[in-house]
């Protein structure tokens, strides 16, 4: 009995650090190949905290929600999924915002780790169906202030 309650303390602990994590939001569009653009209003992970937090504990993603993780260095990103509750789409990205690879329908709670195989500037995290859905590949754009982008 001591073991679950003190379980159930670390869960408990665990998701109040997880709300303490304040993000920005800003508007983003995905713009592909074919010239088609896509609007997503999305949480930019800008610090090494924000970062590690991410999209954990999250119950839902709307369809046209994401986080956008950004470095301050080109970087071999390594994602992961652990106390992720929701499948999530991955696009790496330049410093343009030039979609280099993809990750889709990442397994929610997997501790397997993501990479690309090339380094990159920033990742956008989208909802696990979002790439088959907008027919994302590598060649798209990500359009935001942050990536080079001035409107």
């Amino acid at each position: 009995m001591m073991r679950i309650l003190l379980l159930l303390s670390f869960l408990v602990s665990l998701a109040s650090a997880a709300a303490a994590v304040v993000f920005d939001k800003s508007h983003l569009v995905i713009e592909t190949q074919d010239g088609a653009r896509h609007d997503f209003e999305v949480e930019l992970a800008e610090t090494q905290e924000q970062r590690a937090q991410g999209l954990m504990f999250r119950q839902s993603l709307a369809p046209n929600a994401g986080m956008l993780f950004l470095y301050d260095e080109p970087q071999m990103p390594r994602m992961w999924m652990r106390n992720t509750y929701i499948p999530l789409d991955m696009l790496f990205l330049d410093e343009s915002g030039l979609v280099l690879a993809t990750a889709d329908n990442a397994v929610p709670r997997s501790p397997a780790i993501i990479s690309p195989g090339v380094t990159a500037m920033a990742v956008l995290e989208l909802p696990g169906d979002a790439i088959e859905r907008l027919g994302l590949k590598a060649g798209d754009r990500v359009l935001h202030p942050r990536l080079g982008y001035q409107p």
